[in-house]
């Protein structure tokens, strides 16, 4: 299985780089007005799984939020080897990077030093169903995918979002096309933007197509690299554990208030309250610069929402609309 192409390109930073970048505040949760939202929620009592290469779950600003894992690629340690889950992990739940900071993370690995299958997807998001730990898990992240289409993972996508669990997947790093699983029509499909001069803009490699559902950063983004550093990274498998941090501040929310996690309402609230990059100049504007290619596009409205979506998540009007 081919996942997000090219992956995601991580460099390491000093420490110094890293603690000014965050005193200056990262411009991905300022986008996302994540400060806002602590007001009302950082994550607590919410599980999440992260199907992926493993955790580093010694690295001191993740090992608080790690609850446990298991090794679906080779029965062994769920200890990230390549750096990638580690990445995805640390937006969702990093004591300094995360967007919710208080959720618990279980790390489901599907692959290490040799890139898996959609068998080892498919065991993964079964795991998360019907574990033999009693582990429950209240949000999915898959920072991984294919273009190729795959029934066995459509079936069990459908699963998890009928037992009450939003799954959340990257785009694809492909430029045009359909990738999956968040092609599938259930999971939330989430593409790349990045700031220029202070405005938001789409990535150029964020897939483009019509099952796009919403937007986060995906371009130089401070997270945490395995061995205990800090690195940036980018690619729509940074793009997609915005969204799943922001789910968790809402399920959450949900959880202390004694409601039931209805994933469509979820989304919906999501899709809803996103900052929409839709007017007929910004459409204009992209038109001018990108070719979908395989896409048939009527207006240039439609060309925006295959690469915005709804538009770029707003964590903290998506709790408000919650309650």
């Amino acid at each position: 299985m081919g996942r997000n192409q090219p992956e995601i390109c991580i460099k390491s930073v000093s420490l110094d780089d890293a603690i000014e970048r965050i005193n200056r505040g990262l411009w991905n949760l300022k986008a996302v007005n994540v400060e806002e939202a602590h007001r009302l929620s950082c994550g607590g009592e919410v599980t999440i799984a992260v199907i992926d290469s493993g955790v580093d779950y010694n690295h001191p600003s993740l090992s608080p939020s790690y609850k446990g894992g298991v090794d679906l690629s080779e029965g062994g340690d769920p200890l990230d080897t390549k750096g990638h889950g580690t990445f995805v992990a640390g937006i969702i739940a990093g004591e300094m990077t995360g967007v919710a900071p208080r959720a618990k993370i279980y790390s489901v690995k599907v692959y290490s030093s040799e890139e898996g299958g959609y068998t080892d997807l498919n065991l993964g998001i079964e795991w998360c169903l019907d574990n033999d730990e009693g582990v429950k898990i209240d949000i999915i992240n898959i920072s991984l995918g294919s273009p190729e289409y795959w029934g066995l993972v459509d079936l069990n996508c459908s699963r998890a979002v009928s037992k009450g669990i939003p799954v959340v997947a990257a785009a694809g790093n492909n430029y045009s096309g359909a990738f999956f699983p968040s092609s599938h029509q259930k999971v939330i499909s989430v593409a790349a933007v990045k700031e220029d001069d202070g405005a938001l803009e789409h990535c150029d490699y964020s897939n483009l197509w019509p099952t796009v559902d919403i937007s986060a950063p995906g371009d130089e983004i401070l997270s945490l690299e395995k061995g205990g550093g800090y690195c940036l990274g980018g690619g729509t498998s940074a793009a997609a554990p915005h969204i799943t941090g922001v789910l968790a501040l809402g399920v959450s929310l949900l959880k202390k208030a004694g409601k039931d996690i209805d994933p469509e309402h979820i989304s919906k609230c999501l899709m809803r309250t996103a900052l929409r990059l839709r007017d007929d100049n910004e459409a204009k504007y992209l038109s001018s610069r990108y070719d979908p290619g395989k896409l048939i596009l009527r207006s240039k409205r439609k060309l925006a929402r295959c690469m915005f979506g709804r538009g770029i998540v707003q964590a903290d009007k998506f709790l408000q609309a919650l309650l």
